[in-house]
């Protein structure tokens, strides 16, 4: 929780100052300050280690495979989830193999499925409590 915090914070503190272009800058303080909060984390959170990972890869990577997206549609904004899943499994696929010895090879399929239902289910959540 406290780790989408921070990337959340400063990722937003760095939209509305117009610093976008510095966002290694912005991924690097991330990461200090999470070590910071807890330095065991850096050597004993596969979490952190996967989190980490799939936020360098949609930063770099996710701009380099929007040529390869040209084909999906824009439409409820599947080429820009399309673009973060692919771009998160890639970066995450090598320590997830490493670490569990598997690689899901649906993730980014299945990631295209879920965002639509998000608001449906957080409003069944709100209406159970």
């Amino acid at each position: 929780m406290l780790r989408a915090a921070v990337m959340g914070t400063l990722g937003m503190l760095a939209n509305h100052a117009g610093r976008l272009s510095h966002r290694r800058l912005t991924v690097l303080w991330t990461l200090a300050i999470m070590i910071l909060w807890n330095p065991r984390q850096l050597w004993y959170d596969p979490g952190f280690h996967l989190s980490f990972l799939a936020l360098v890869g949609i930063a770099e990577l996710g701009p380099l495979l929007d040529p390869l997206l040209k084909w999906v549609p824009e439409r409820f904004g599947l080429r820009e989830a399309l673009r973060v899943s692919c771009a998160a499994q890639i970066a995450t696929g090598p320590w997830s193999a490493f670490l569990f010895g598997q690689v899901s090879l649906i993730a980014p399929h299945s990631n295209l499925l879920a965002p639509p239902l998000v608001p449906a289910a957080m409003g069944f959540g709100a209406a159970s409590v």
